[in-house]
This record gives structure tokens, C-alpha cells and sequence, in this order.
């Protein structure tokens, strides 16, 4: 697992109008954004990132507010650099609980400005300095980054998560819900040891939010109830609009992270550490078999 600063290092040089845009184009810290937004259907653009810089719009995707925040990204930037050997060790500990026979080295991670709070994909893990939440509380970047990197590691075992965004049937569409349970539950679930030691909360965004469940046992059975509606609605054919789809599957419910992380909660309760792992390396199939029938 290493650390790459080129992409957040350009985007500076670029705000000081000591490089041109085109530079960020080839960073594959930005590669990867672009390949996770194509594949998502997320228009997120090399321009998005000039008007945000420009002050002409920064309504895109992580971009809100940009230039108000810098001085504050600037710092934890900052921090990370300095703390960089601490909080690389802080990832290890709590993602490396989870696999076994992984090459943990493979990983890199880009401190980026703009898209999503985080994503993991191609072994790479770019996470959004530009998030509130972050910028309020470090921590909690280093709780996306554990996350993100969960992902990365769940990659190399059960291939990307993105060749199951093909929801051109009504099969697919559960393919990718069942999918991304098992692995938005591993993202969730792995940083859950690092958020409870540092009393994060779990209240606030979406993404804390994610950690409800934790403390609402009833909450599980509602998800669970939730996801059975779904599927039903596909497999009947009630349900064939890909946005209402993805609006109840991935959207401001986030039932896939949920569910998720309340199954792997679960099994961690019931069967410890390594009922997890046997989870985490289950095959989809097996999973949604064992825990979602």
C-alpha cells in the first residue's frame, strides 16, 4: 500500500496557474475517477474541474464550494504528509483483518479534490480532500480511506464491482443489487473497529449514517424487508425504470451499504472475525443464498 500525492500536487500547481489543466488529464489518479464515472453514468469532466477553479460553476460532484475550502485543504493535506506513516498503519491494521494471501502493496492511494468522498477500483483508492466531513475531522478520511482501500482488496478476490453495471435487463439490475451488497457491506463493515475507537459519530451524512445500524437492531429487519420489496419488484417486472432502480438500491436509502454492513455486523456478532473473512470470500451466489433468503 503506498500513497501518491501527484494528482492533489497538480491541482495546486494548476489553481497557482503553474501548469495547464491538460497536465491532470494523464494522472491516473484522475484515470480512475473518469473510468468510475463513465462506467456509473456520472458526466464528471476535466471542465467541471476548470469552472470549479475558475469560479465560473463548482456544482459538480465534490466540487461545492472549492475555492472557499482551500486554505482548509491545504491543511489537511498537510496532515496527511506529516502523519502519512501513522495513518497508512491505521489502514493495514483494520483492512488487512479481513483478507488473507492479498498483495497488500498493490494498492495505491490518491489524495484527489472532486468526484465522490471516496472510490476503490483497479487498486487504486482516490479519496476527496474536498469533503465537509473530512475537512471538519481528519478522521474520518482516514475512515474512507480504510473503506475504500476494503474494496480494492475485495477486488482481487470477486473482480471489479463495475462489470456488474450492466442494467440492461431486468436480471441484471439484480445482479448488481446482489453484488453490491456483499460489497459495499465489506467497505462499511472494515472501517468499523477505527470508528468506534475515535467516537465517530454516526449521525450527519449519509456515509456516517451508514453506521446506524450498529446500534438499531430493528433497523436490520427493516433493510432486510426493504431489499425483498426490490427484488420482487424486478423479478415481477413492477419495477423496470433503471433510475427508480438505482434510486432504491443505491440512493439516499443506501440500502446496498447498509444491508451490507448489517449482515457482516451480524456474522461478526454470531461467528467472530473469521465467520467475516468466510463471508468477504464467499461467492456471490453463496452469499445472497446464505444471508438474503
Amino acid at each position: 500500500m503506498k500513497i501518491d500525492y501527484s494528482y492533489i500536487e497538480t491541482f495546486f500547481k494548476i489553481m497557482d496557474k503553474r501548469t495547464d489543466i491538460s497536465e491532470l488529464e494523464s494522472n491516473d489518479g484522475f484515470k480512475t475517477i473518469i473510468i468510475h464515472a463513465q462506467k456509473t453514468g456520472n458526466d464528471f469532466s476535466l471542465k467541471d474541474i476548470e469552472d470549479a477553479i475558475k469560479d465560473v460553476n463548482d456544482e459538480a460532484y465534490g466540487l461545492r464550494n472549492l475555492l472557499k475550502n482551500v486554505e482548509r485543504i491545504k491543511a489537511l493535506y498537510k496532515m496527511l504528509k506529516t502523519q502519512e506513516k501513522e495513518w497508512l498503519k491505521e489502514v493495514k491494521i483494520h483492512v488487512e483483518k479481513l483478507f488473507n494471501d492479498i498483495d497488500y502493496e498493490a494498492t495505491t492511494i490518491y489524495p484527489v479534490i472532486g468526484y465522490d468522498d471516496g472510490i476503490g477500483l483497479n487498486r487504486n483508492v482516490c479519496v476527496n480532500l474536498n469533503s465537509e466531513i473530512s475537512l471538519k475531522d481528519y478522521r474520518e478520511l482516514i475512515s474512507t480511506i480504510i473503506h475504500e482501500t476494503a474494496h480494492t482488496y475485495y477486488e482481487s478476490i470477486h473482480g471489479s464491482i463495475l462489470d456488474c453495471f450492466k442494467i440492461d435487463t431486468l436480471v441484471n439490475m439484480k445482479n448488481l443489487l446482489n453484488n453490491a451488497i456483499q460489497y459495499e457491506g465489506v467497505g462499511v463493515f472494515s472501517a468499523e473497529k477505527y470508528r468506534v475507537k475515535n467516537n465517530l459519530p454516526n449521525t450527519g451524512s449519509p456515509m456516517q449514517e451508514d453506521y446506524k445500524v450498529l446500534t438499531d437492531k430493528d433497523k436490520r429487519l427493516e433493510l432486510l424487508h426493504e431489499y425483498k420489496e426490490l427484488s420482487n419488484d424486478l423479478m415481477s417486472g413492477r419495477l423496470k425504470d433503471k433510475e427508480k432502480f438505482l434510486n432504491r438500491g443505491f440512493g439516499q436509502s443506501k440500502l446496498t451499504h447498509r444491508l451490507g454492513y448489517s449482515i457482516f455486523t451480524e456474522i461478526n456478532e454470531v461467528n467472530g472475525i473469521e465467520g467475516v473473512k468466510e463471508a468477504v470470500y464467499m461467492s456471490n451466489k453463496d452469499f445472497v443464498e446464505k444471508f438474503l433468503t
